[in-house]
């Protein structure tokens, strides 16, 4: 079955897009470095630890994810904001 695109005045609005200050890509790009930062060592740490500390390997991975997710989308945010 093949499908026509719809037409333009039928397309939803892209998202309005401000532009941060300054100050805010600052603060965006300082915590894309914290949250890469916390990604590698607590990856490192959950990756190295004695399979004996089983608590301790989950806390430091849910650490790491919380790092993953949070350089993740400051890091899109920030190539957002060059583009």
């Amino acid at each position: 079955m093949l499908t026509q695109p719809l037409p333009e005045e039928m397309l939803p609005d892209p998202a309005p897009h401000r532009p941060l200050s300054r100050a805010g890509r600052k603060t965006i790009a300082t915590l894309c470095v914290l949250g890469w930062s916390v990604f590698w060592v607590f990856g490192f740490l959950a990756l190295s630890a004695d399979p004996i500390h089983g608590w301790g390997i989950a806390g430091a991975s849910l650490i790491a994810f919380a790092g993953l997710v949070t350089g993740l989308v400051t890091y899109l945010k920030l190539c957002r904001e060059i583009t």
